[in-house]
């Protein structure tokens, strides 16, 4: 079976779209941020499992990796077998409103990973952002290190720096000083 291929990801068929066939399946379909398209890191980047792990948990972080194989293979939506899906991360096969395939998708909900279209549809994000500081101040200080190193070896490479503006100091007849920007 090749990286692309998984037994619970399946893509539609010609004649019937992304329609879901029963309530165990899901549509998943992808959530296109434009603020995230520069500097944002696809759900299957080691970014997302070293850094976001901590905040959305394993749980979220399987969950999203599966989502990649599938959006790598049916780009535009797949439908996907939440009882299979559920088993293969390690879930167990339950699909009730408080199972642990349910709460997974729950959190990635509140985190913004996710969205609830309706009941059987849901959009993904394709690309998560770069940790704020709030989400980087609750972990601990061995992975908010590897993350300051990981921006500075990772950070765009400027072909000329922006030049600042620089203040120009002249004296009122007050004797004040006051601060220009240069033109």
């Amino acid at each position: 079976m090749s990286k692309s291929e998984h037994p619970s990801v399946q893509g539609p068929t010609a004649d019937e779209g992304l329609v879901s066939p029963a309530s165990s399946q899901l549509i998943i379909r992808p959530w296109w941020d434009p603020g995230h398209a520069m500097s944002g890191h696809y759900l299957s980047d080691d970014y997302v499992e070293r850094y976001w792990l901590g905040v959305l948990g394993p749980s979220v972080i399987c969950l999203l990796r599966r989502f990649a194989v599938g959006f790598d293979a049916h780009p535009r939506g797949f439908r996907l077998s939440l009882p299979d899906t559920s088993r293969a991360i390690g879930l167990g096969g339950g699909v009730s409103r408080n199972s642990p395939i349910v709460r997974t998708i729950d959190r990635a909900c509140t985190f913004n990973v996710a969205r609830r279209v309706d009941e059987n549809e849901l959009d993904v994000r394709l690309l998560l952002p770069t940790l704020s500081r709030r989400q980087l101040a609750r972990l601990p200080q061995s992975v908010q290190t590897s993350h300051a190193r990981w921006i500075a070896e990772n950070r765009p490479a400027q072909t000329s720096p922006r030049p600042m503006p620089s203040p120009m100091t002249s004296s009122t007849a007050s004797g004040d000083s006051t601060t220009r920007d240069a033109a």
